[in-house]
């Protein structure tokens, strides 16, 4: 169960897509009781990697 010694790891989970859809609901019910928490949430989903900003290293390319 999420709670203010253990949000920051769901928070982690849910900005990078890892949760259940009960785990959302549950960091969604958890926002709804620690609004101020928002921020950071928001925070972690703004750091986030698309696809298209990951590379990928071969080791022919290291080579050169």
């Amino acid at each position: 169960m999420i709670n203010l010694n253990n949000y920051e790891s769901w928070f982690l989970q849910y900005a990078d897509d890892e949760c259940t859809p009960a785990e959302q609901q549950a960091v969604g019910e958890f926002l709804l009781l620690h609004p101020e928490l928002r921020e950071e949430l928001d925070q972690m989903l703004d750091l986030r990697l698309s696809p298209d900003e990951v590379a990928i290293v071969t080791g022919k390319q290291i080579g050169r």
